[in-house]
Parts: structure tokens; C-alpha cells; sequence
């Protein structure tokens, strides 16, 4: 259940659809069904890294997290420790 009535209010759509906004997001898995992702990804029947569109230095986390409203890209970006 997302909301506890399961429903979005009627005002909050019209807010959507009047200005014209977007709803970008996820839900995260629910912890039970790990154990079937992670067989998945031990068959080789799923690959999370194609889910990585870039990697670099945790050096560099401040500024790409600064820069997250012009961010376009549509992967996860992985920071490493050190330079």
C-alpha cells in the first residue's frame, strides 16, 4: 500500500495535470522478495551493472550531488573510495 487509503487525492492530481508536473521515483523491493532478485542474479539471468551508467572517486561526491537538478543521465552512479 503507498498511501493509507491506497489513493491519491483528487486535489493533488489536479495539481499534477494543471501545472503540468512530472513524478519521477521508485518504489524500493519489499525485503521478502530479496532472496528471489539476488538467485536471479547468482543464474546470470539478471546484471545489475547495466543498471551503472557511471563510476568516479567519492572525491567528487559534493559536487554531483550539487549538480543532481541538471542531471540527465538515467543510471545509478557508483562513487569509490579515494582518488
Amino acid at each position: 500500500m503507498l498511501t493509507p487509503k491506497d489513493q491519491i487525492p483528487s486535489a493533488l492530481i489536479s495539481r499534477l495535470i494543471a501545472w503540468e508536473l512530472a513524478i519521477i521515483g521508485s518504489h524500493g523491493i519489499q525485503a521478502h522478495a530479496y532472496p528471489g532478485l539476488f538467485a536471479l542474479i547468482q543464474s546470470g539471468k539478471l546484471d545489475p551493472t547495466q543498471l551503472v551508467e557511471r563510476t568516479m572517486s567519492l572525491d567528487h561526491a559534493r559536487r554531483e550531488l550539487a549538480s543532481l537538478d541538471s542531471y540527465h543521465g538515467c543510471g545509478v552512479t557508483v562513487f569509490t573510495p579515494g582518488s
